[in-house]
């Protein structure tokens, strides 16, 4: 071999050489990286517009799958509205409204749901909706004095960022001996004792509220015999209600006892899930409560985050991923489970940070959908008959009566008072609209017809359409420099969060194009009574 030969082949070998160095170091450095991204995200929560993201991945695949079309997401006029009565209870103002519509920045829903979910009016508004999750009850006359106080706690605790789960253990847990007397502090109240009050004290009433209301598990049938559509044995129903009674005595290792039904066996305290409850030496009295709140919270079980978030999303978009809502069992699996557990664990990692899970939730395509269907669109979530829940299409929601109370107050200029937090010795105008108007499932809800009358003969509304009693109405009228079409918009922008359509105002006014002050009020009561303003779409 000659010498230039040679040259040429140890040349090729440490080119060889040096390119399989960069290759080694290329992967080295990869791997490196991407186990450093995994360290992070499973050290801390995701960003929410990421978990929104991953989770329209999967329901986008599963349109596909099934060739449905999605929707359109709808325009900025009817988002700014659904988000202010999904995240603060209210339709906007007609300055928030236009303020948003002006506003040309590409984050300006992520920055409007931010700003909404970090108010005390969003901590308010969901307190409603967690004490209505948690204390049904308290919408029934027997346990109506629970209400007050219990969602100002929740608001409260809402407010300062308390976890989740420690709010649902601070229900379970709850004794008299907390209570300070004449507490002006809800959370030092007799607030937290609202969820073992409204079961009576019971033991097996607590069992099966405690399984619905925080685990989504309907245990009800299992009380009196062997569930017949699910796992759940009478047994174990009365396993679980035991640990709600006080422990007999104080031998260490010895779970309390309670009997089965109207019979004299007994059974001991035990977890139907199989985990083991230690029990220590000289329990407290409420030592069971405290082993299920510890059980509930612990990192192998996934029942109190996974009923938080099928709730929650819900209440957003109308239908959970499993429904009934008090039926997640292996029975009854979720309609999109992948999409379920990336939520479930996005909100364990965040620490059941439920502001964290609520912007999760809103930022998807899934929640910014129109409700307007076009064809080849499929059925609408509305639609109880439907086989599947694809999301690919917001449902028609009825408002809640804390909703139209607040809004109409909205709609009509007036100050955006709750007058529910001053008046403790009788009923205020606010409790009273939401007993008449009482909603348990805003997507199922439809107006009856004596609320449809309540509505178009109320003294209120009829004050409200006046124009010494409405703000809005005497803003209207008197400003000189408005015309007939600045006027008609205002009252479209106050009441459904958009301008009229040429063919509304000639509905309203005809041809006039100088109404009088009646028309004018006429117009605002049409709106108030209108499908539209009584609905989120």
């Amino acid at each position: 071999m000659d010498l230039k030969t040679l040259a040429t082949e140890a040349f090729s070998a440490n080119c060889r050489f040096a390119y399989r160095t960069v290759l080694l170091l290329v992967y080295v450095t990869s791997w490196f990286l991407a186990a450093e991204s995994h360290a992070a995200e499973t050290q801390h929560p995701l960003s929410p517009s990421r978990v929104a993201g991953r989770v329209d991945k999967l329901l986008m695949q599963a349109m596909n799958d099934a060739n449905v079309e999605a929707v359109p997401l709808v325009n900025d006029a009817t988002f700014v509205r659904r988000i202010h009565l999904d995240l603060v209870g209210r339709i906007p103002t007609v300055f928030e409204t236009r303020e948003f519509l002006a506003n040309n920045d590409a984050n300006k829903r992520q920055q409007l749901i931010n700003d909404l979910t970090q108010s005390a009016t969003h901590a308010r508004h969901m307190a409603v909706f967690w004490r209505r999750t948690w204390i049904p009850q308290a919408d029934t006359r027997e346990f109506e004095s629970l209400v007050e106080e219990t969602d100002a706690w929740i608001g409260l605790e809402i407010a300062a960022g308390k976890p989740y789960d420690q709010m649902v253990s601070d229900l379970l847990t709850a004794t008299s001996a907390a209570i300070s007397p004449n507490a002006s502090d809800p959370r030092e109240s007799e607030a937290p004792l609202a969820f073992l009050r409204a079961g009576n004290y019971r033991s097996e009433k607590l069992a099966a509220n405690s399984a619905r209301a925080f685990l989504g598990l309907n245990l009800d049938c299992a009380e009196c015999h062997d569930h017949p559509f699910s796992r759940w044995t009478q047994d174990e129903f009365w396993q679980f209600a035991a640990f709600f009674e006080a422990p007999q005595d104080n031998e260490s290792g010895v779970p309390p006892q309670i009997k089965v039904g109207e019979t004299d066996r007994l059974v001991s305290a035990r977890l139907f899930t199989g985990d083991q409850a230690d029990w220590p030496h000289n329990p407290r009295p409420d030592e069971g409560r405290r082993i299920v709140a510890r059980w509930m919270a612990s990192d192998d079980n996934t029942y109190l985050a996974r009923n938080a978030v099928n709730r929650l999303w819900a209440h957003y978009l109308g239908t959970g991923f499993i429904e009934p809502l008090d039926d997640i069992s292996e029975s009854n699996p979720a309609s999109h489970p992948e999409a379920l557990d990336t939520l479930t664990q996005a909100f364990i990692d965040s620490g059941f940070n439920l502001r964290y899970l609520s912007r999760c939730i809103v930022l998807t395509q899934a929640y910014q959908r129109s409700s307007e269907a076009n064809g080849s669109h499929g059925v609408s979530l509305a639609d109880s008959n439907s086989s599947t829940r694809l999301f690919h299409q917001m449902p028609v929601r009825a408002l809640t009566g804390e909703q139209l109370h607040d809004s109409l107050q909205i709609a009509a200029g007036l100050p955006f008072e709750r007058d529910d937090l001053t008046q403790r010795d009788k009923f205020s105008q606010r409790q009273l609209t939401a007993k008449k108007f009482l909603v348990d499932r805003a997507a199922q809800a439809e107006r009856s017809t004596t609320q449809a009358l309540s509505m178009m003969n109320s003294q209120r509304i009829d004050a409200l359409t006046r124009r010494d009693g409405s703000p809005i109405l005497e803003a209207v009228l008197s400003a000189p420099f408005l015309s007939h079409e600045d006027r008609i918009e205002m009252l479209f922008l106050a009441t459904l969060s958009r301008s009229p359509s040429a063919k509304e105002t000639k509905s309203l006014f005809g041809s006039s194009s100088n109404p009088s002050q009646q028309e004018y009020e006429d117009a605002l009561w049409a709106l108030f009574n209108s499908v539209e303003f009584n609905t989120n779409h």
